[in-house]
């Protein structure tokens, strides 16, 4: 054997006795599988920390704890609270390039608010989705003069250019639609709608006057107080009837002819005596449908023809999902969004 192949030989065996003095380490496939196991568990342990605390709606140490008690293994609570900031990063980057994908024709934009509790503090959410159920747009709302204008004008874009925008009766939501320099036709929830008129009709009914003798007792007055009540109610019960009969399914094209009616009949001597709240209520009532006249007729009209919702029922049962993640939301200072 030549010096040459003894050298070899020697630096063969002193590679394999201490490899990292050369720059490189043989792995043995024992130590290969421990890797592979190392990292098939940190996957799971992602997997874990992603499952409670989005969907779960765990906190940090509860997740730690979980954690633990599975594995017999302590994770960090700065890996947690890193690993949900990364996670809800990503989640908004993908909601802003889902936003910039070409979806089906939307000509809605539902807006309302919600007030969630966050961390010793309530919150409102301002909560933006189209006709098809899909959340356009959450931010937290400081300063509604200027947040709600700057949410709607942010919303609106080259995918999704309503022509329609349905709230509830909140006057400043016009207001907050021309500041933004949307030029949309504003409707009204007919829910809400609905709402607004049995409220004046329990205003009408709570405001009614009685002549009573002098002379009678509180209680006694009380007593008649009640029964004049409850005899105008059952006057009342018919009118009211036909209000939540015109907003059903089947009268859109006369609906406003059918609420019309009911103040002719409040109107009507031979069909109610015509005490100061009703005819307050005939007042109010008419004024009533005179403002909303237009945006009653556009969203019965627009449901008959193209089947567009009349109702932020949609919007509404969002709360089922943000208030529950309220409970755990983090509030990210990027783009003055919630996630």
């Amino acid at each position: 054997m030549s010096i040459g192949n003894q050298q070899l030989i020697l630096l063969y065996h002193s590679l394999l006795n201490h490899p990292k003095l050369y720059g490189y380490e043989a792995v043995s496939p024992e130590r290969a599988s421990q890797n592979e196991a190392r990292k098939a568990w940190w996957s799971h342990v992602d997997r874990l920390i992603c499952l409670c605390r989005f969907k779960l709606r765990l906190s940090v140490r509860l997740t730690q704890l979980l954690i633990k008690f599975l594995y017999s293994r302590q994770v960090s609570t700065g890996y947690i609270e890193n690993l949900t900031y990364q996670i809800g990063k990503r989640a908004e980057t993908a909601l802003s390039r889902l936003s910039n994908c070409m979806q089906k024709i939307t000509r809605f934009l539902l807006y309302d608010e919600t007030f969630p509790k966050m961390i010793k503090r309530i919150y409102s959410l301002g909560v933006v989705i189209c006709e098809h159920g899909l959340i356009r747009s959450v931010r937290c709302i400081v300063d509604k003069a200027k947040d709600i204008p700057a949410q709607l004008k942010d919303v609106v874009g080259p995918c999704f250019i309503p022509e329609y925008f349905l709230t509830d009766l909140d006057i400043l939501f016009n207001s907050f639609m021309k500041k933004a320099g949307l030029k949309l036709t504003h409707l009204r929830d007919i829910v809400h709608l609905i709402r607004q008129i049995v409220r004046l009709f329990v205003e009408a009914i709570r405001n009614v006057t009685l002549d009573v003798p002098k002379g009678l007792g509180i209680k006694e007055r009380k007593k008649q107080l009640k029964l004049k009540q409850r005899l105008l109610y059952k006057r009342l019960k018919p009118m009211l009837d036909i209000v939540f009969k015109a907003f059903s399914k089947g009268h859109e094209g006369v609906c406003v002819l059918m609420l019309e009616a009911v103040v002719s009949q409040l109107l009507d001597p031979s069909c109610i005596i015509q005490t100061a709240s009703i005819q307050m209520l005939a007042k109010r009532l008419h004024r009533f449908i005179n403002k909303h006249r237009l945006a009653i007729n556009t969203l019965l009209e627009l449901f008959v023809e193209r089947g567009t919702p009349t109702t932020t029922n949609s919007l509404e049962s969002k709360n089922s999902i943000l208030k529950p993640f309220s409970l755990i939301a983090k509030y990210f200072s990027f783009d003055n969004e919630i996630l």
